[in-house]
């Protein structure tokens, strides 16, 4: 949602137009090998006596033990009913929650002024409880598909990662963003990216009404969805083309701005919050006609609350891991928003109260984090549950969207998402219960991604004063 930074789309994938011919990027080499962060060797685990929270909306199940092996969950039982086969480790889940690994569904692996961070970004993610991303246009594109590959296969450290494309945007936009110039270019580089085995089209704030619907078009036609970072479009424009996803909720609605002209993206959106009422009749068309397409909301709120002077502003636990420039930055950042009169707090109040009534609504809401800032992945995360909280959601419905509602978003919710039998052994275990102490989702203890558990701590030494580096 903030202004990118692309010069390695450029320099690296060739892609200055639509029309240029697509160069491949080698693999990174900037991934970590896997063994150096496991807490133990891989093998079947029976966590006892644990509270979990399904991520699926199901009630509160304490005193349980699930056993995992071969990367899925086997059983789940109450505590006692399995007992341990030789071979199994057991861990004691005594005073912590068990719930699924978080599935951020706009989580980048770029910063602005970083366009290159899958090394840290994969250990900050994993060590933050998310197992699963959806990047949402990309800065590395090729480099986030190895990643995809490595996660999958288990040969080198990374969450899960469902691919994109750079983005699509349009005249007055970075000139490094790619703008097609007819819906034949917008189309043939839909089909050229399609052929790399991107999942997502990322549609941004210029891009001009008819090249989004060549795109759109394009894009389901070959087995692709699309996003949108709006502005130029509303809300109900965009879901009437036929997006998969609109992202940020109400920071980049403009269906509310007065005299807005057809296809344009002007100014005041953000002003504007501070007028936009959840529970308005205006509002609530946008909602029906989300529902009514199927078309998903994704939730950043912890980039937006970022914006807001008198809000969390982040903490010495996360500010550490920026590199210098960028913790100068961020210092700097903090001078100027506390000497300015920065937006209004009703405008924050009502984001929050638009994403309640989108869900109270019917609709899909899933969240990411949108890395920047003191925004940095896992962290950022973790924040928006908090958040989630503030906005009047139960803890059960929170989790929801942090996790089955995101596997939902990116089509793996028959195999991600949720604490069920059967399904891959994606999962978090948190010190601390959950329902009682929000900040639980800040204590991760073992991270499981495919049954293989990560040593959180070990995940993150190293790390301070790095992020922003690569």
């Amino acid at each position: 949602m903030h202004q990118l930074v692309f010069a390695v789309v450029l320099s690296v994938i060739g892609l200055g137009s639509a029309g240029t011919a697509l160069a491949v990027q080698p693999a990174p080499d900037g991934l970590d090998p896997v063994e150096p962060y496991l807490a133990f060797e891989d093998g079947p685990v029976l966590i006892d006596n644990v509270l979990v929270l399904d991520g699926a909306g199901g009630p509160a199940q304490s005193g349980m033990s699930v056993w995992l092996e071969d990367g899925r969950i086997v059983r789940l039982a109450p505590s006692g009913a399995i007992e341990a086969p030789a071979g199994v480790r057991v861990i004691d889940g005594t005073g912590r929650t068990l719930i699924p690994g978080l599935v951020g569904a706009h989580d980048h692996t770029h910063m602005p002024g970083a366009p290159m961070l899958q090394r840290a970004a994969s250990r900050l993610y994993l060590a933050g409880g998310v197992t699963s991303i959806r990047t949402v246009g990309a800065a590395s594109p090729m480099a986030d598909l190895a990643m995809a590959r490595a996660a999958e296969t288990g040969s080198a450290l990374s969450p899960r990662v469902a691919t994109s494309a750079p983005y699509v945007s349009g005249p007055g936009d970075a000139p490094v963003m790619v703008q097609p110039a007819s819906e034949d270019e917008a189309r043939a580089f839909v089909r050229r990216w399609a052929e790399t085995g991107v999942g997502w089209i990322k549609l941004y704030r210029r891009v001009e009404p008819h090249i989004a619907a060549a795109v759109i078009d394009e894009a389901h036609a070959h087995g692709l969805r699309v996003a949108g970072h709006l502005c130029s479009l509303t809300f109900e424009e965009a879901s009437e083309l036929g997006i998969d996803t609109i992202e940020h909720g109400l920071v980049s609605a403009s269906d509310f701005l007065a005299d807005k002209p057809e296809g344009e993206c002007i100014g005041g959106t953000v002003p504007n919050m501070a007028h936009v009422e959840a529970d308005s009749e205006a509002a609530q068309r946008v909602f029906a006609t989300l529902v009514e397409n199927g078309t998903a909301l994704v939730s950043t709120l912890a980039i937006v609350e970022s914006r807001f002077a008198h809000r969390y502003q982040g903490e010495a636990r996360i500010v550490r891991y920026l590199a210098p420039a960028f913790r100068e930055g961020y210092e700097a950042r903090q001078a100027q928003l506390q000497a300015s009169d920065n937006e209004p707090d009703a405008s924050f109040v009502n984001a929050l109260a638009f994403e309640r009534a989108f869900f109270e609504a019917g609709g899909l809401l899933a969240a990411g984090l949108d890395p920047g800032r003191h925004n940095l992945p896992g962290f950022g995360d973790q924040r928006n549950y908090a958040l989630f909280l503030e906005a009047g959601f139960s803890p059960i419905e929170a989790l929801q969207v942090m996790t089955l509602n995101g596997a939902r978003v990116i089509g793996r919710e028959d195999e991600l998402g949720s604490v069920e039998m059967g399904k891959r052994a994606d999962l978090v275990l948190l010190e601390g219960d959950l329902l009682t102490d929000p900040n639980a989702i800040t204590r991760p203890v073992l991270v499981f991604l495919n049954g293989r558990a990560f040593d959180p701590a070990a995940l993150l030494e190293g790390l301070e004063g790095q992020v922003g580096l690569q």
